[in-house]
């Protein structure tokens, strides 16, 4: 799947244009420009740039770099932060991640989940399955009951899915009145207690309500039981997009490989211990959270790679709007492992290169999935999509004006109900000027 032109200048912002940095380190971002014509889907390699203080240190002992073990540091580094990492990004924003890889039957994604499991602090409550919505309530808060099995006490604590096969959680969640999506999107980032009512009265379940809910997940699967289970609506619910997604990494798979099977994550067991009590950013704006060269180049990076993509309404960018918040994430878990006082420019970078290549691996992924859009659907999106482009471009414009301009492409009452629908979910804002109605594009806001 070819690169878009503002893909293409995004990645085009590596150091060696912008900050004189060593071009090698994010050589494997600059060969996502090649599209490799013939030969399959493109593959994605884990870049150096990624492997800094801790992340470098875990890989070394294992003696092995690559994205399942990135990924598994990176979700167990974000468990072990929690809250104590906690800075402000439109709405509260922590160090918990909902992690994703995604590589083919057989070639070695265990270790992923098995690393992040050795690498998690003792008291740290990890299951590695959940089918509904309130099955979550006992994983997230210790409940204590008297004798008669009465709830006197509920204490919040940290926890965390670690889940072998993903698409288990998916199909739970597709299970009829299931509302588990609905709660795994609420829980992200979940500052505010989350209540659990069943009833009006203790016997039927009552009303429950966990505290500072604390939720974290490490998954892996396969493209082709993603594309099988996950649909369309997923993808626009931001089911899909809370999570950070890469790919394992490629490899020729040799049934003599004496070092590999001899890998042990149990070896750096205690590796982020001494990182329990560590707290940094004390709900601060996120953007005081970096030296200026770093902030300076993320800027110029994110503006460049999430403006368009939050304009765009395909399913390939509904499945990475929240991008841009892991792109802080990543790298303030870069500064904070390091005990940093403020995340520099190398943290930055690390978090560009995988993002970056999270966006084209998603792309891709997205892209091959052969899910089927009625028709009319097809219409409807379309049309969404040539209303916000015309009213970012001409913002103010009249919904008069806008009918008249794109009366090719669809009657005027499809425009005029589409504006009206694109106003009430809240991407496009309509103001008085005068006696007329004007319209623009509301910027992306929240998480």
């Amino acid at each position: 799947m070819a690169l878009s032109s503002e893909e293409l200048t995004a990645l085009r912002l590596t150091p060696q244009y912008v900050n004189g940095l060593d071009a090698s380190e994010n050589a494997a971002i600059v060969d996502l420009e090649r599209e490799e014509e013939g030969n399959g889907p493109l593959t994605f390699a884990c870049p150096d740039i990624l492997w800094q203080g801790l992340f470098a240190e875990i890989a070394d002992r294992l003696k092995k770099r690559s994205w399942e073990t990135w990924l598994g540091i990176l979700c167990a580094m974000g468990a072990t932060a929690q809250k104590n990492l906690h800075w402000h990004y439109h709405r509260p924003l922590f160090g918990m991640v909902y992690g994703l890889l995604i590589s083919p039957t057989g070639q070695g994604k265990g270790i992923c989940s098995d690393l992040c499991y050795a690498l998690l602090p003792e008291h740290y409550t990890v299951r590695d399955s959940v089918q509904s919505g309130p099955a979550l309530f006992p994983i997230l808060a210790k409940i204590d009951r008297d004798p008669k099995g009465k709830i006197v006490s509920i204490t919040p604590r940290p926890a965390m899915l670690i889940i072998e096969e993903w698409t288990t959680l998916v199909k739970s969640s597709k299970i009829e009145f299931s509302n588990l999506q609905d709660v795994l999107n609420t829980l992200f980032h979940r500052e505010r207690p989350w209540n659990l009512s069943r009833s009006d009265t203790e016997k039927s379940g009552g009303d429950r309500e966990v505290n500072n809910p604390t939720l974290s997940i490490c998954a892996t699967t396969t493209g082709s039981l993603l594309r099988e289970h996950v649909n369309s609506s997923m993808m626009r619910s931001g089911f899909m997009n809370r999570y950070f997604v890469v790919p394992g990494s490629p490899s020729d798979w040799d049934f003599y490989d004496e070092e590999g099977a001899g890998t042990d994550p149990k070896i750096v067991k205690g590796y982020l211990d001494s990182l329990t009590s560590h707290a940094w950013g004390g709900g601060k704006n996120v953007w005081e959270a970096y030296t200026p060269d770093a902030k300076e180049r993320l800027v110029t990076w994110g503006r460049q790679l999430f403006n368009p993509l939050m304009r765009a309404s395909t399913l390939e960018a509904e499945s990475l709007k929240r991008l841009h918040t892991y792109a802080h994430i990543i790298a303030l878990l870069y500064a904070w492992s390091g005990k940093m006082r403020l995340a520099t420019l190398s943290c930055v970078e690390a978090a560009i290169s995988a993002v970056s290549i999270s966006k084209a691996f998603v792309e891709q992924l997205i892209g091959e999935n052969e899910i089927t859009v009625p028709k009319f659907k097809q219409y409807e999106m379309g049309l969404e999509q040539k209303i916000i482009n015309k009213i970012f471009k001409e913002p103010g414009i009249t919904t008069r004006k806008v009918e008249q301009d794109l009366r090719k492409s669809a009657p005027c009452r499809d425009v005029r109900h589409k504006i009206e629908g694109l106003i009430s979910v809240g991407f496009l804002r309509q103001e008085k000027k005068g006696k007329t109605q004007v319209l623009y594009c509301v910027s992306a806001e929240g998480h």
